[in-house]
């Protein structure tokens, strides 16, 4: 099973995201659900993740130095960006 990491300033878009997708039905499942890119960062140094779904605009750390950083550190983890 893929495990998933949903990283967005806006609550209703991460739930909408979290239950919108029958997940398992993939073989995937979420493993987490975070408000900031520095959250989304202890997530993936605590647990193993293999897709990032990220925000680009987020107050603080955006996306795109959240992605550079998961780049950096944690090369085998896919990405997929969104944005409202």
């Amino acid at each position: 099973m893929y495990r998933v990491l949903i990283v967005d300033d806006e609550y209703l878009a991460r739930n909408k995201l979290e239950n919108l997708i029958p997940w398992e039905d993939y073989a995937f499942r979420v493993c987490s659900s975070v408000e900031s890119a520095y959250k989304a960062i202890e997530v993936l140094n605590k647990t193993h993740i293999d897709l990032v779904f990220t925000d680009i605009c987020m107050p603080v750390m955006d996306g795109i130095s959240l992605i550079k950083h998961i780049k950096i550190n944690f090369p085998k983890v896919k990405i997929i960006v969104m944005s409202s």
